[in-house]
Formats: structure tokens, C-alpha cells, sequence
């Protein structure tokens, strides 16, 4: 399905590509600076600077190829992985929300209430498991405001992992109508016990994603030698034989080379990529919106299929 907010679409309603979503506007600056290096070459050779065509050793674009591949497939292995979670911890919620709505029987109004205010907190949930993986505090979404109490928004700003503390208040819950209340047997609280701590075990996972990188020395290596290659070795090797082409041709090497470097680097967490931020805003949306319509707002005195 097309969603015109992600960052995975570059073509927009009016099918006009949108820069902002491009590599380009990250590594404009090191192409321009490529071309520059090359025509710098090119001048030095015409002027008889340079007498010796450097040896363009074959092995060197294999070994780019080679850092690019597996760079390449560790980065989209971490990327799958990371929106394989992100969608079990979806799917838990819709779990946890179907067991509170169905299983939990009530009395009255004011145990109705505290059961919707209980589905909102679900949804709470996972707005602050997204806030939490990317590295950034509730006050940034307006949601977390809107949907809280004061007092409850208060005590969650001063909790240093704010997802963990909404488990456990979700916990005291189910332990309030199983023991105190008991209003539910031994093995819906277990129940509800466990999707609360598949949940927890989802975010763990993602957690580490998040928080383990790519060894540093690897990434560093990777990018130096690309663009030494583009910069030095590339444009001496070319400029005997192409003379101005050099220019264009080491400019759009260095386009592709640093674009995909660049594409590598940002799908490799896409937790705290910006580029993903809209998809994971608008996937937390949807819950709340599915929570609103199929459970809190969900009218039990109208007809059912079964009665129709």
C-alpha cells in the first residue's frame, strides 16, 4: 500500500521527486569536491605535472564491490529484523488490547472507564516504545499529553525508562482484578501476564538493535578508502586517456559510491533514522486510531452479526 508519509517513496501525489528525500542533498558537497580533485588532475596532466599514468590495479574495484556487499546485506538484515519487531510489538498490542476488551468482564460504569483508560495506555505504550528507541523524551510527542493524565505525565518524565514503567502499571492492573477484586481466574491473569511479557521481550530485542552499531573501525575504513579511491586514485588513473571527461565520469562514481555508502549508513538502524521516524509516527497513529474505533468507541447494544 502506498503512504505518501514514509521515507520510502521519492515520488509524491503529484509524482514530483522530493530532494529532501534524496541522498543528494548529504553527499552534494563531496561530489562537487570530486570533481574538483579530477579537474585538478586534468590541469596538472595537461601541463605535464603528472608524466606516469598510475597503475589501475583491478583489485580495487573488486574490493570496493566487496565492502559495498557486505556492508550491504548486514545493514538490510539489521533493517528486516528491526521492522520484523517493530510489528510483533504492533501485533502484542492488538493482543493485549483484544484480552483487556473481551476478557476482562465488568460490573459498572466506572469499571468500564478504567478498563478504556487501560486500552489507551496500551496505545500509550507504544508511542513511548518508538520515543524509546530513538533515543528521545515523551515531552517531543503530543500524543503522550493528549492522551495522559497530569499527574500520570508528570511521574513518566521523571522515570529514566519510560516503557518499562508502563508495563508495570499495566501489571498492577491485572494483579488489582485478579487478587484484590478477582474479578478474573488464575489463567486469563496468566494470560495477560504473558503477552505483557512477549511485549517486554520484543523490546529488548529491539533495543539491541538500536544500541549495538556496526564496529566503528569497519565503518571508518569503509569510508576512507571509497573516497580516497575517488579522490586520488580514480582521477590519476583517468586523466591521461579521457582528459575533460574525467570530470563527469569520477563525479558520477563518486555520486554512486557515496549514495549507496549513505543508504547503507541510514538503514542500518532505522529506529533513529529520520527518514523512518514518519513511517513509525504514522504506524503508532493507526494503533491509537484502531483502539479508538474497535474498542474504546465500540457500542456493545448495537446489532451483531450473529443477531442479524
Amino acid at each position: 500500500m502506498r503512504d505518501e508519509n514514509t521515507g520510502f517513496n521519492i515520488l509524491s501525489g503529484d509524482e514530483k521527486i522530493k530532494l529532501r528525500k534524496s541522498v543528494f542533498l548529504a553527499i552534494w558537497w563531496q561530489v562537487m569536491l570530486s570533481m574538483l580533485i579530477a579537474a585538478a588532475f586534468v590541469i596538472a596532466k595537461h601541463q605535464g605535472f603528472i608524466f606516469k599514468k598510475l597503475d589501475y590495479d583491478i583489485f580495487t574495484p573488486i574490493i570496493i564491490t566487496g565492502l559495498f556487499s557486505f556492508r550491504f546485506y548486514i545493514a538490510y538484515c539489521r533493517f528486516s529484523e528491526s521492522y520484523k519487531l517493530w510489528y510483533a510489538i504492533i501485533d502484542a498490542s492488538r493482543i493485549i488490547c483484544r484480552n483487556i476488551w473481551i476478557m476482562i468482564p465488568i460490573n459498572n460504569t466506572q469499571e468500564l472507564n478504567i478498563k478504556k483508560d487501560y486500552l489507551r495506555l496500551v496505545g500509550i505504550l507504544t508511542i513511548a516504545i518508538k520515543l524509546n528507541l530513538q533515543n528521545e523524551s515523551i515531552d517531543v510527542d503530543q500524543d503522550m499529553r493528549t492522551f495522559l493524565s497530569e499527574e500520570l505525565y508528570s511521574e513518566l518524565r521523571e522515570v529514566n525508562n519510560v516503557p518499562i514503567r508502563v508495563v508495570n502499571l499495566l501489571t498492577e492492573y491485572f494483579y488489582r482484578i485478579f487478587h484484590t477484586n478477582q474479578t478474573i481466574d488464575r489463567e486469563l491473569f496468566i494470560e495477560l501476564n504473558h503477552s505483557l511479557n512477549r511485549l517486554t521481550m520484543i523490546f529488548s530485542d529491539c533495543q539491541r538493535i538500536s544500541n549495538t552499531c556496526i564496529s566503528g573501525y569497519f565503518s571508518i575504513y569503509c569510508k576512507y578508502f571509497i573516497i580516497f579511491f575517488h579522490l586520488v586514485i580514480l582521477p590519476w588513473h583517468l586523466a591521461e586517456d579521457l582528459h575533460g571527461f574525467t570530470i563527469p565520469i569520477v563525479g558520477i562514481a563518486s555520486y554512486i559510491s557515496l549514495g549507496l555508502q549513505d543508504i547503507i549508513v541510514k538503514i542500518e538502524n532505522p529506529f533513529r533514522s529520520k527518514y523512518n521516524k514518519a513511517y513509525l509516527d504514522k504506524t503508532c497513529q493507526n494503533l491509537q486510531a484502531q483502539i479508538v474505533l474497535e474498542w474504546i468507541d465500540y457500542n456493545p447494544c448495537q446489532p451483531k452479526f450473529s443477531d442479524l
